[in-house]
């Protein structure tokens, strides 16, 4: 995989009803990963109403953990809703143990280990 492309991609759709926004959205991108971290952040608190996995809210009110597990169905598929005027940052870090078309380095002293982690931030 070249250094430039992301193996991650976020897709969301957004619904507002009696002061409700409900946000529904898949993660997709390269096959397998052996762990999905899933954040909700914002600026100021909001209220997580519902999620379609058990989650989480910080002290301060301002982010959300969302507990997807190892080695989750991938793609995946989220559900949540939020007070309407929210406004949220989703935050994925992928982890794969045996990644697509690692990059390597070639050298006598250095035996290959290859992992991937990668951060994708999105506005929802």
């Amino acid at each position: 995989m070249p250094f430039n492309r992301t193996p991650l991609k976020v897709e969301s759709d957004t619904r507002s009803f009696l002061g409700r926004r409900t946000i529904t959205g898949k993660i997709s991108g390269e096959a397998n990963p052996g762990n999905l971290t899933i954040h909700l952040n914002s600026t100021t608190p909001f209220t997580l109403h519902e999620a379609n996995f058990p989650f989480e809210m910080s002290p301060s009110g301002a982010s959300a953990e969302v507990f997807v597990g190892d080695n989750p169905p991938f793609p995946l598929s989220l559900m949540f809703t939020v007070n309407n005027d929210a406004q949220l940052i989703l935050s994925v870090v992928g982890y794969w143990t045996e990644p697509e078309d690692p990059p390597h380095i070639i050298r006598r002293d250095i035996k290959d280990s290859v992992s991937r982690t990668v951060l994708l931030e999105v506005s929802i």
